[in-house]
């Protein structure tokens, strides 16, 4: 399905009947991830699953692809869909995507569930690995896919999953220079939203990977203390739903 925002179109997919269930992807990936995940609930939930902004089959809508201009996209995406209440399984960039709607419509979520992700901001040195990116990119494209989705994974992972890693790449080679660029800036710009995760009044759930090379498992210890977010933990890296998807549809199962 289609919805243009200012004249882009940004792709989404509808499955089944029954409460909203809203998936939303991170960074180099789109609606697809959710492939193995979708059959289990698409009997019980309306499942609707976003391409955000320069992935997928999205257009690039800006310069800077901030989390507020893509929660405002979802948002916009669910009154065409007469959705008044959802339930948010967002991994990684798409949990900094929920965070920013629960900031500004947090009457419309009824559990989230961060999956990989945190509400904190880019470190010091992550924006300046940010910048970095954004001039590799012009140089070249493929390097930085390349490097970028190997480094989501462990090592055992890495060789566990090789044809679906190199699926991951070819799919991200696919996204525009431009979309990269524009999401990247959206992502070192972020704001920390721990208070906004800590005052959502409704169920509240974080799933971490405690060997994820990128968020830090340390961290979501005390994230989840802080907020009062329920935490489960999971023996995998950054890519959860594809190297322990079934463990992840079973602890969706449980919160559901």
């Amino acid at each position: 399905m289609i919805f243009h925002y200012h004249n882009t179109p940004i792709h989404y997919q509808k499955h089944g009947s029954g409460p909203a269930l809203v998936l939303l992807h991170g960074f180099l990936e789109s609606s697809t991830m959710w492939k193995q995940i979708i059959p289990a609930f698409s009997k019980t939930h309306t499942i609707i699953s976003i391409d955000l902004p320069g992935f997928g089959q999205s257009g690039t809508v800006a310069e800077t692809h901030s989390m507020e201009l893509m929660a405002t996209i979802t948002s916009e995406i669910l009154s065409v869909e007469k959705v008044e209440t959802a339930t948010f399984i967002a991994h990684s960039m798409g949990g900094y995507v929920s965070l920013a709607f629960a900031e500004v419509f947090p009457e419309k979520i009824e559990k989230l569930i961060l999956l990989n992700s945190t509400p904190a901001q880019d470190s010091k040195e992550r924006k300046i690995n940010r910048n970095r990116a954004l001039d590799i990119i012009d140089k070249n494209k493929d390097v930085f896919v390349s490097m970028a989705i190997g480094n989501l994974f462990t090592t055992k992972e890495r060789s566990q999953f090789k044809v679906e890693i190199l699926s991951l790449k070819k799919e991200a080679l696919q996204v525009s220079t431009e979309g990269i660029k524009a999401t990247i800036r959206g992502l070192r710009d972020r704001k920390d939203k721990t208070a906004i995760l800590e005052f959502l009044d409704c169920e509240k759930h974080i799933i971490s990977g405690r060997l994820d090379p990128i968020v830090s498992h340390n961290e979501i210890l005390t994230i989840s203390k802080q907020t009062n977010t329920t935490l489960h933990t999971i023996e995998s890296g950054h890519m959860s739903w594809l190297t322990n998807w079934e463990e992840i549809v079973k602890i969706v199962h449980f919160i559901e």
